[in-house]
């Protein structure tokens, strides 16, 4: 039986497991060193949630949402709303990124399909199974006209929340550097 929308988010293993390590390890330092001072715990746990949105925005923050009028993408801080009639496929083209490609428009680039890989790995072409995965996500959810072009719009909440992480990100270390040297 067909969705009526289907949805496909940016969560790798190592992603789980950097940000629980991260976490759990930013909270048992903070737990262990809270006799340095309120202010010592609240730099830590600021720069624990820092990296933890820090690992939200480069993977969950990323996904292609398919209603049966448009294709959603959700890139970290732009979603592209596109009628589905305009998309061709998934390709790489001359970017070295995956892009939905679309009939007269510009190619919309596709982060959830970025893979973290160490360097000299092929990182930016899609794999074949990634470009059938968004096609059969298309085909599966049944489709209504739907005119228009496509829109893009910045994602607010999360372009404040990447400059509150790096304000915490800087903040937090410069607190518990300077509080360390006294």
């Amino acid at each position: 039986m067909a969705s009526a929308t289907q949805v496909l988010r940016r969560l790798e293993l190592f992603h789980i497991v950097l940000a629980s390590l991260w976490g759990g390890g930013m909270i048992l330092a903070t737990l262990v060193n809270r006799e340095q001072g309120t202010g010592y715990v609240a730099a830590s746990l600021l720069w624990a949630g820092s990296g933890l949105s820090l690992a939200y925005l480069v993977t969950i923050a990323a996904s292609v949402r398919v209603t049966p009028t448009h294709v959603l993408v959700d890139n970290p801080y732009v979603r592209h709303v596109i009628p589905r009639r305009l998309v061709e496929g998934v390709g790489a083209q001359e970017h070295r990124t995956p892009h939905l490609l679309l009939d007269g428009s510009p190619a919309v680039r596709l982060v959830v399909l970025v893979r973290h890989l160490p360097r000299g790995r092929d990182m930016g072409l899609p794999s074949e199974r990634q470009a059938r995965l968004i096609m059969r996500m298309i085909a599966e959810v049944p489709g209504r006209d739907c005119s228009g072009e496509p829109r893009r719009r910045l994602r607010i909440g999360n372009l404040v929340l990447a400059v509150l992480t790096g304000i915490g990100w800087l903040a937090a270390p410069a607190y518990l550097l300077a509080h360390l040297r006294r």
